[in-house]
């Protein structure tokens, strides 16, 4: 049988065994919702997931848009590259 979730002391600060049983869920869904607690989701030890406040994955995102944008600007920046017009004319669209 697995372990319980279990407090860590630092972030995030519960893990708990994907075998664990899982009513726990809901209870951790509800820390993660009500005090912005993250929980990691691990199968024998090792980390598989988590649950995390709705607004981390804001946050998330927002990062991922502006790697993305980053990355777009400087990829036009190379020689040889089309713009989106040139791709539409090329493309008949």
């Amino acid at each position: 049988m697995t372990a319980p979730a279990q407090i860590m002391t630092e972030e995030p600060s519960v893990s708990m065994e994907l075998l664990d049983n899982f009513k726990e869920f809901s209870l951790l869904l509800e820390r993660a919702l009500l005090s912005g607690e993250r929980v990691v989701i691990t199968r024998q030890g090792k980390p598989m997931g988590a649950i995390v406040p709705w607004e981390d994955v804001e946050i998330l995102r927002a990062l991922e848009d502006r790697v993305d944008g980053e990355a777009a600007a400087e990829a036009l920046k190379e020689p040889g590259v089309l713009s989106l017009e040139e791709v539409e004319r090329d493309l008949g669209l």
